[in-house]
């Protein structure tokens, strides 16, 4: 009996310590597929075309140098358009992104606009999870007609970064920041700790009731029998 407790509490201190400990760490150092889509150009000024492809490739850089997604290439990204029977000039909604980024093996699909008030040009990105079709998160920034364009993409860029390394990922893409994760990570410790206790103190508990002993079954009472009367006595 001894030895049937020892072997279920191993068994139960890995279901409930070690394996999610395991299943954390390969979580965290998942990294996921992003695509990045061409911007639509609602200026309805043609001269502003060339900020298209310009501003998600200068996204695209920015994002690449955290180290912490894989972005689509763009090869990978006109054969996918052409399977969906779609141009790179398409009009790409929130379910042709998803359906994209099905296509592309993606996890997220990044789509932007942008458009002329006066002045100012105002750029929008929004980031859509593909699995769930849930916008994460979007970015606005302006700038004025003339000024260093690509400074404010690098804003949009930045500001995309930061948001989503605070969004409580149910399929991570970024790695918190070292503050929270160490935080997150102190507390699911001793969490596990506790429960790791808890589940010896009960094996222990069960093999002290059961009696603890290497018996395999009850023992037999011992019979006292008279000694045979000797004739004569």
């Amino acid at each position: 009996m001894k030895m049937t407790s020892w072997i279920l509490i191993h068994v139960l201190l890995f279901q409930f310590v070690l394996t999610p400990i395991v299943r954390a760490q390969q979580a965290r150092s998942e990294v996921k597929r992003i695509a990045l889509v061409d911007f639509r150009n609602l200026t309805g000024d043609e001269s502003l075309d060339r900020y298209k492809k310009s501003v998600p490739d200068q996204i695209q850089t920015v994002l690449a140098g955290t180290g912490t997604m894989r972005l689509v290439e763009r090869g990978q990204l006109e054969s996918a358009l052409r399977e969906l029977k779609l141009g790179m000039d398409a009009i790409i909604d929130d379910q042709t992104a998803v359906q994209l980024g099905k296509v592309l093996q993606a996890n997220a699909i990044i789509t932007g606009s942008y458009h002329r008030e006066g002045n100012t040009l105002q750029f929008t990105a929004r980031v859509i999870e593909v699995e769930t079709s849930e916008v994460i998160t979007g970015v606005v920034e302006r700038c004025r007609v003339g000024d260093d364009v690509f400074s404010a993409i690098d804003r949009v860029a930045n500001s995309l970064i930061e948001k989503l390394r605070i969004h409580e990922w149910s399929d991570i893409i970024f790695q918190p920041p070292p503050e929270i994760a160490e935080k997150k990570k102190g507390k699911k410790t001793l969490l596990w700790i506790g429960l790791g206790a808890l589940v010896v103190a009960g094996a222990a508990a069960a093999m002290l009731l059961g009696g603890g002993g290497d018996e395999e079954g009850p023992t037999t009472p011992a019979i006292l029998i008279d000694p045979p009367v000797r004739p004569g006595n």
